[in-house]
């Protein structure tokens, strides 16, 4: 009877030793298992082990904000930027995340950081109704493609909120690509952008160059011979052009701030 108890517990030992080695063995797989994935707190951001694809896209770049107010009158920066390549996702499939800083330097944990997730179209609105006037942040943007491969972030973009119309000290775009059709003297350009004022309402002032060898340093709006809103064209009368050599625009916002003046259109008459 004694010899059998002995046995029983020799039996007992090896299966608790046999179950021991069962879970370190499963253990050790989970933690490999665990260990494929970089851990982000994003799932959407997670890098993957595609073996077949290792190369990140592009990075995004050429960072641009126009501010404006939306249908509630609440205040947002409309932010663009060029597409990251990548060597096999379509464009369609590449998502951006865009992180908002206070300063330029500030290091960015991807785990932790409110970001916003956009896929496709590298264009995205963000809210600016809890700054103030002149304050500044800064915008991050990286992309990450179909195999999960993040891509290195954007230079920062600096950012100056503007509040109020009447601070606003940035100047428009200046007009370009002037071109005139001397027979039906029908002036057209491409339209200024500015970092507030909309598209549709940019005031153009149209001046007429009587010696293009000696272009005025400064333009007296005054002086214009044409004031044209919104609209990217104007029809001179025939009498207009009759002692014109050439055509300069200047572009001007509503907060009063000029452009620099378009290049200058030499005209030709439509006889010669």
């Amino acid at each position: 009877m004694i010899l059998r108890v002995i046995m029983n517990k020799n039996h007992i030992s090896t299966i608790v030793l046999l179950l021991t080695l069962s879970f370190l063995f499963v253990g050790c797989g989970g933690v490999k298992k665990a260990a494929d994935t970089k851990k982000t707190g994003d799932e959407d951001q997670a890098q993957t082990t595609d073996d077949k694809d290792k190369t990140p896209p592009s990075t995004p770049k050429d960072i641009k904000v126009t501010q404006a107010k939306n249908e509630s009158g609440t205040l947002v920066g409309i932010v663009s930027w060029t597409a990251s390549t990548d060597d096999k996702s379509k464009p369609e499939t590449i998502e951006y995340y865009l992180y908002e800083l206070k300063n330029a330097d500030d290091e960015i944990d991807i785990s932790k950081d409110r970001h916003i997730k956009v896929k496709g179209a590298p264009k995205v609105n963000i809210d600016l109704k809890n700054h103030g006037n002149g304050d500044v942040i800064y915008l991050k943007i990286m992309s990450r493609d179909e195999a999960g491969n993040l891509s290195s972030f954007s230079e920062p973009f600096k950012l100056t909120i503007t509040t109020d119309e009447t601070s606003d000290e940035e100047a428009p775009t200046a007009p370009s690509d002037l071109s005139i059709d001397t027979t039906t003297r029908k002036l057209t350009w491409t339209k200024s952008s500015d970092n507030i004022t909309p598209e549709a309402e940019v005031t153009y002032y149209v001046f007429l160059i009587e010696d293009p060898a000696t272009l005025p340093t400064t333009y007296d709006i005054g002086d214009a011979k044409a004031k044209v809103v919104g609209k990217t064209e104007h029809i001179f009368a025939e009498s207009d052009l009759r002692d014109a050599k050439g055509i300069v625009i200047i572009a001007v916002d509503k907060a009063g701030n000029g452009s620099k003046p378009s290049s200058l259109l030499n005209i030709v008459p439509a006889s010669s």
